[in-house]
């Protein structure tokens, strides 16, 4: 009974000499080394990382893993400091960072004679901090805004709920919940954010790839109108994304600018204008160089716009929204905007346009003509009228005399 106790004894002394020996012990040694991470950043100037490390002894480097989610890691050599406290700062144009993306970050710790370690992953979102925003939520959305009080706040999640049960209907798919929408006080601070120039019509934004919608609505007393507008236009970008997926970048800019601008909840009478003038003037933009972008004038994105939503109107009167789902498939497999085109509706999109042209501005024309003469009209019909007038009533008078005569 003594020889087989002293025979488990010896095995277990020789189990925990083999334990001690193996890398994994090695690695449990580096892990024991007690660290400490943190983020803090200014939005749109840098991004402090900072990593504690209890002991620096055999610590021959350390790096900075950053990825934002959905994106490609980037890594960055951290330099040593004795006192074992390390701060990195890097630019967030260096990591072509999007605001109100997530991003993961973590630290590689390698050592002289033992296996390298690392720490936990940890997540931040790149918020817009320059402002203290104020929330509201519900089933499908986060809503953040900057100006209005609590009725504001709501307002413009129960255009958000209205939009979403529009755009249901017409979508087979629906994003990824919650949607985050962020209202700016104004399109100033909003390019801004996006860190737009020179587009001094940039009012909202959507991004797929984070779920995210960035509008400019401050309190006003149009600020129904510009919910009704600029909120579904920019969920409808979510929603064919939902619908496509990665075949979301493969869409022309027309198509995607139509659909989003037709789901708008209220007309906006700039694009009316702007294709009356148009068909007056017979200089409507040509479809294929609508394909890749929009015009960056002012004056010729409004028609972009109303040119694309029409289009996309008629072709889904004309041929069903089966078939322009079909359409939407069809890029989403890389094809090119016109053999896309041919391929679904067996006919140029050049011809297309030439149709819808036809069709929808035949009495347009006259419309416009009736509309923008008619001032003239009505001072060319004083001018030559009044002496017609006068003439018919001096007539009676004239032959009165000669007969009394």
């Amino acid at each position: 009974m003594k020889i087989w106790r002293m025979d488990w004894l010896l095995i277990g002394m020789v189990m925990m000499m083999v334990i001690s020996l193996s890398p994994s012990a090695a690695n449990a040694q580096a892990l024991s080394f007690t660290t400490d991470t943190s983020v803090t950043y200014q939005f749109g100037e840098q991004i402090e990382f900072e990593l504690s490390v209890e002991s620096m002894q055999g610590v021959e480097a350390i790096w900075l893993f950053v990825q934002p989610v959905g994106m490609g890691i980037a890594n960055f050599s951290v330099p040593l400091e004795e006192t074992g406290l390390h701060v990195i700062a890097i630019k967030p144009e260096q990591l072509l960072l999007r605001p109100y993306s997530d991003v993961d970050y973590w630290f590689q710790i390698e050592f002289a004679d033992e296996p390298s370690t690392k720490t936990d992953t940890n997540r931040f979102r790149y918020l817009d901090n320059r402002y203290e925003w104020r929330r509201i939520q519900s089933n499908q959305f986060e809503l953040y805004w900057l100006s209005g009080n609590d009725d504001f706040g709501l307002a413009a999640l129960n255009t958000a709920q209205q939009a979403w049960l529009q755009l249901a209907e017409q979508f087979s798919g629906e994003p990824n919940t919650p949607v985050m929408i962020y209202l700016y006080a104004d399109a100033e601070a909003l390019q801004s954010a996006l860190d737009i120039t020179n587009l001094d019509w940039v009012a909202g934004h959507a991004d797929p790839q984070i779920n995210a919608m960035l509008l400019s609505i401050a309190p006003s007393p149009d600020q129904r109108l510009e919910m009704q507008r600029q909120i579904p236009h920019e969920l409808a970008h979510l929603f064919v994304f939902a619908q496509t997926g990665q075949g979301y970048r493969y869409q022309p800019v027309w198509l995607l600018e139509g659909l989003a601008t037709g789901a708008e909840l209220a007309e906006n009478e700039e694009y009316g204008t702007a294709l009356a003038r148009a068909a007056d003037r017979k200089e409507f933009i040509a479809m294929a160089d609508l394909c890749q972008s929009f015009p960056q004038q002012s004056d010729q994105v409004y028609l972009a716009y109303a040119q694309s939503a029409s289009f996309v109107d008629y072709l889904q009167e004309e041929y069903g929204h089966a078939q322009l789902r079909g359409l939407m498939e069809k890029y989403a497999e890389g094809v090119s905007c016109e053999a896309g085109f041919l391929q679904t509706y067996g006919i140029s999109l050049s011809k297309a346009q030439a149709q819808w042209q036809k069709d929808t501005f035949r009495t347009t024309v006259l419309s416009l003509f009736a509309v923008n003469m008619g001032p003239y009209a009505i001072l060319l019909m004083i001018l030559t009228g009044l002496p017609w007038l006068a003439g018919r009533l001096q007539k009676p008078r004239e032959e009165g005399r000669s007969d009394g005569g």
